[in-house]
């Protein structure tokens, strides 16, 4: 059976072709500042070995230790090669690769943003149209605990060349040398594995700030030139929703670049020069969203304008029978909202549903208007002019279809998109 992909709109030209093109400036850009950052650390780590290779505590009692008087060397014991490479100064890649990588990622969300139609702002995982920097921590976590983890790596390379140069070797300054060299072989992978995180940090977060944007799917893109390999060729063009995997070669990745699969995963993802397409963010969805969240923000159990408005008009209605199933004290009145109000719903825990999905309840559907007071809620943005009926400060939604906007441990956000 032949998988036929969905395609983006526009499907070809312009839009497709600047979005491959940023997708190629960002990497750049983000590639100079990874280098630029790790060339440092490089140095400093292989000066600092140098140094202490050179200084009296790491040769004393060695074959290369010469005392003052210039006596014949004392003893044969190998150099501690823990002492010259200790893990503190390995754990330095922290916080020389740590700050380019929160300016790679916040950079990111705010250009995702803007391609997107909206001007964010910072913040701390509260308003979903603003930077979550919750996310981008989490984000920039990830992309540093592999750089730790090669890090780790390349010393122990190290360390493991600098026993066996001080055994063979004849002279210190061979030792040296074959420091060099490993330094200069294993800062070559630190250097690759930097780039290819790079590129699994941007599209982390360009994706996590369209997902908060409201957008749901995203079209894998390549450069379309002859140095695309073939696994990504026949990725080219993939529409997934966000919560989806792209299939490349054997493996299904979150976005390019994506380390989930390490080592094996390493052919597809290393080098990786490929971008992803964002639709623009139904605008019905990101109203709701706002609505929501501005509720939300608002102080636990006030009646705002909106609650006010829909049970004016509720006193102003005739009174009707109270529907079937709706055990809640009369009397009814069914009326039409004359602005969007939020409606909340008590759950016994959160239910799993992914954003974007469509969930279809039991009619009758009773909202409450004020916020609920358990540990999890459902949260429902209903627009204007929708019919529903009111019965003692509640509301009462028949045939509901409502679409997951957001989720978290505490609130399931979702708009009405159907109601007969």
């Amino acid at each position: 059976m032949e998988i036929i992909e969905a395609s983006p709109d526009p499907p070809q030209g312009s839009i497709r072709d600047a979005a491959a093109a940023l997708a190629e400036q960002q990497a750049e850009e983000s590639d100079a500042a990874i280098a630029l950052a790790l060339a440092a650390y490089l140095d400093r780590i292989r000066g600092v070995t140098r140094s202490r290779m050179r200084g009296p505590a790491a040769r004393r009692d060695t074959r290369w230790w010469v005392d003052g008087q210039g006596a014949p060397p004392r003893g044969s014991k190998p150099i501690d090669a823990d002492s010259v490479i200790p893990d503190r100064l390995v754990d330095e890649i922290d916080a020389a690769l740590r700050p380019v990588m929160q300016r790679i990622a916040r950079d990111v969300a705010t250009e995702t943003a803007r391609r997107l139609g909206v001007q964010i702002t910072p913040n701390d995982g509260g308003d979903p149209f603003t930077t979550d920097d919750a996310e981008l921590r989490r984000a920039v976590d990830e992309a540093m605990d592999i750089l730790a983890g090669v890090a780790r790596r390349h010393a122990k390379v190290i360390r493991t060349e600098l026993l066996a140069a001080d055994a063979e070797s004849d002279t210190l300054d061979e030792v040296l040398a074959r420091i060099d060299t490993a330094y200069a072989t294993g800062g070559g992978w630190l250097m690759m594995a930097g780039r290819t995180v790079g590129t699994a940090l941007r599209h982390d977060a360009a994706v996590s700030q369209a997902r908060a944007l409201g957008v749901t799917h995203a079209q894998w893109l390549t450069k379309r030139d002859a140095a695309v390999r073939l696994t990504h060729r026949k990725a080219d063009g993939q529409v997934r929703l966000l919560d989806d995997r792209f299939q490349v070669g054997a493996f299904r990745l979150r976005f390019p670049g994506d380390p989930t699969d390490l080592p094996e995963s390493w052919p597809v993802i290393a080098n990786c020069r490929c971008g992803l397409l964002f639709g623009r963010p139904d605008q019905a969805r990101v109203a709701a969203a706002r609505l929501i969240q501005k509720a939300l923000g608002e102080s636990s159990g006030a009646e705002n304008s909106a609650t006010r408005a829909l049970l004016d008009a509720a006193r102003r209605a005739d009174p009707i029978p109270v529907p079937d199933g709706v055990d809640l004290p009369g009397p009814a009145y069914r009326v039409r909202t004359p602005q969007a109000v939020i409606g909340y719903r008590s759950l016994s825990s959160a239910p799993d549903a992914a954003v974007g999905q469509w969930v279809v309840l039991a009619a009758p559907v009773i909202l409450g208007l004020l916020a609920a007071k358990t540990a999890t809620q459902l949260v429902v943005a209903i627009p204007a002019a929708t019919t529903l009926t009111v019965v003692g400060g509640a509301i009462v939604l028949d045939q509901t279809a409502l679409e997951v906007i957001g989720t978290s441990p505490e609130t399931t956000a979702a708009r009405v998109v159907a109601i007969d």
